[in-house]
């Protein structure tokens, strides 16, 4: 299986950074500038090793869900803070432009906008010298059975061939910085269990844009659990 093989490199690859260090730790402790280099690396390895377990966990699991009603402009909001606390984004302006009214969602609050975040840390990366995120939200009344949102993000820098819109989504061909990640995948399974859509876009300027659709919530006998 092609994937369990580049998901075993992955994992091996940090382990053996650790292993590495471990061993020369015992000769090199008295060494400052080491301890801190060593430091760095493992807590580094660590990260990468326990967000790609996490994406495992919930790209092959079933997800258990939490659904309550929320405004999806505050889930959006969350899922960028969710990066900037990280540090992420620094370097990057972020437009939005939401809907002039709330647009309630049911949805698992913190799993949702996550999912955002997966999608928000593509664009971070891509911009991490500067560049302007753009996210766009519409109602859309014609969308599902009491009509939906349109939520649409492109960060004018990144490009993508018609071919490989589909790719994007793929998690054999997903890589974020050389590394496998399944951050979309997740992304899209997560907006799909909330009853949505995900797809990526080509502008006319080969830009790659996102667009996601989500239905709303009308409250009329609709059950929230």
């Amino acid at each position: 299986n092609k994937f369990v093989s580049q998901l075993a490199h992955e994992i091996k690859n940090p382990m053996v950074a650790i292993q590495t260090f471990a061993e020369l730790l015992k000769d090199k402790y008295d060494d400052s500038s080491f301890r801190e280099y060593f430091t760095y690396t493992v807590h580094q390895e660590i990260k990468r090793l326990n967000e790609l377990v996490e994406q495992l966990i919930a790209f092959s699991a079933p997800i258990s869900y939490k659904y309550t009603v929320a405004d999806i402009h505050e889930i959006l909001d969350l899922g960028l803070l969710l990066l900037q606390e990280q540090g992420m984004g620094r370097e990057t302006t972020v437009e939005t432009s939401y809907y002039k009214e709330s647009i309630n969602v049911k949805a698992d609050k913190t799993l949702l906008s996550r999912a955002f975040s997966y999608l928000f840390r593509r664009s971070f990366k891509a911009l991490e010298k500067g560049g302007t995120i753009q996210i766009n939200t519409s109602f859309e009344k014609n969308l599902f059975t009491n009509g939906g949102v349109c939520i649409s993000l492109c960060d004018f820098q990144t490009t993508a061939d018609e071919n490989d819109l589909e790719k994007i989504f793929d998690p054999l061909s997903v890589r974020l910085n050389g590394y496998i990640s399944l951050e979309l995948p997740v992304c899209r399974k997560i907006i799909e269990d909330h009853g949505g859509s995900i797809k990526a876009l080509r502008r006319k300027n080969k830009n790659l844009e996102f667009e996601v659709l989500l239905p709303v919530f009308s409250g009329g006998g609709e059950d929230v659990e």
